[in-house]
């Protein structure tokens, strides 16, 4: 049973990890997942 929840959980945050490099292709703001982008004012593109 754990490792069917352990497969559930890993393409959960597969799919919204995708959804989010979607969305920024189409200029729609997302938040950020492992801290400040390129995209966020203040991150590495400055």
């Amino acid at each position: 049973m754990t490792e069917v929840r352990q497969t559930f959980q890993f393409v959960g945050d597969q799919l919204v990890r995708q959804l989010g490099v979607y969305l920024r292709l189409y200029d729609i703001p997302v938040p950020s997942i492992y801290g400040p982008s390129a995209d966020d004012a203040g991150g590495f593109a400055e």
